[in-house]
């Protein structure tokens, strides 16, 4: 096991989250993989892992290839919809991904570069208990290996559970502002480990509460705006946890049916428990996702995409040695089913 020192530069992720992520699967799908290369620090402030009831699946499904029809040349082509009754609790999500990075180790001196492959498979669960408070549970498991620095080599275990409030409208002039807004408060429980699962890095016990807000100021277009505060509760070790602040804002366009970009900023403020240290932390994402294939069966909507992301982060600590700059570019596939 690597010594505290070490550890601190390059400990665990946060959980996402969002996000991502989480309580939750988060709302920009967009930029799910995107994961900072050696980051097992930075990439805890990637993905806000919140989602919305509306967001767990596709509500209306439709084939685009219905036959011409009288109207066609003055209306243009229609898309017939097919409206369900149910919507999906249930979300499950897998992504693989070859990455590169400028600075595998976070050193703020004499970078390394290496590539990476990264693994990450999760599953939530978002019921309604009454009216517009929801209940958001999920579990995340990301593996990361590395190509020539296999010591650095580790697996992230985030485990969520929240309640959800989505204010209703209430047919006042302020409407605008709940529509599409959650509020969650939870428990959160993440492990970091190395060698194949059997060494603990570092552990801890999370109370959270995050807001988001979507706005979607043309077809297509969402700009989704938030913010989280995560306190840690009982972290081991206690130099490695820390409270952390984080706002972040995305904006995600649908090109096409089958082609989306994404573009995403974070900043944070890391108060670390046992010590002194204090950091801000930024973080720029950007990501363009390409579906392959997509279907919706008994009542689950699956889609098969092709992502290509890059990040770039920056770390600002109070102690200079822990100061770091990182770059990351890469690509994968991922699977996303809602049921």
């Amino acid at each position: 096991m690597e010594d505290h020192a070490h550890l601190t530069k390059t400990r665990g992720r946060r959980r996402p989250p969002s996000p991502l992520p989480l309580p939750l699967a988060t709302l920009l799908l967009a930029l799910a993989p995107v994961a900072p290369g050696g980051a097992q620090e930075a990439a805890r402030d990637v993905v806000p892992l919140l989602s919305l009831p509306d967001h767990r699946g596709p509500l209306a499904g439709g084939d685009p290839a219905i036959p011409a029809m009288e109207g066609d040349d003055e209306f243009g082509e229609l898309l017939v919809i097919e409206r369900y009754s149910n919507w999906q609790n249930w979300y499950f999500g897998w992504d693989t991904s070859a990455v590169w990075t400028d600075n595998v180790a976070l050193s703020p001196a004499d970078p390394e570069e290496d590539t990476y492959l990264l693994n990450v498979a999760t599953l939530s669960y978002l019921p309604a208990i009454t009216g517009n408070l929801f209940a958001n549970a999920a579990l995340r498991q990301e593996v990361l290996r590395y190509d020539e620095n296999p010591d650095l080599d580790f697996e992230y275990m985030q485990a969520d559970l929240a309640l959800m409030y989505v204010p209703p409208a209430s047919g006042g002039r302020l409407d605008f502002l709940k529509q599409d807004m959650a509020l969650t408060a939870g428990y959160g429980y993440y492990r970091v480990s190395e060698n194949d699962f059997d060494d603990d890095l570092l552990t801890d016990h999370l109370a959270h509460a995050s807001v988001q807000k979507v706005l979607r100021p043309s077809v297509g277009h969402e700009l989704t705006l938030g913010a989280i505060a995560e306190f840690s509760l009982d972290g081991d070790p206690l130099t490695s946890s820390r409270h952390e602040y984080r706002w972040y804002a995305g904006y995600t366009v649908d090109w096409t049916r089958r082609i989306t970009t994404g573009l995403m900023y974070t900043g944070a403020y890391h108060d670390y428990r046992g010590s002194g240290r204090a950091d801000w932390n930024r973080y720029l994402g950007g990501n363009l996702r390409i579906t392959l294939l997509e279907g919706f069966s008994r009542g689950t909507a699956w889609r098969l995409a092709l992502n290509i992301h890059a990040n770039y982060s920056d770390n600002d600590s109070n102690e200079a040695e822990l100061d770091y700059h990182s770059l990351s570019v890469g690509g994968g596939l991922g699977l996303h089913m809602n049921f």
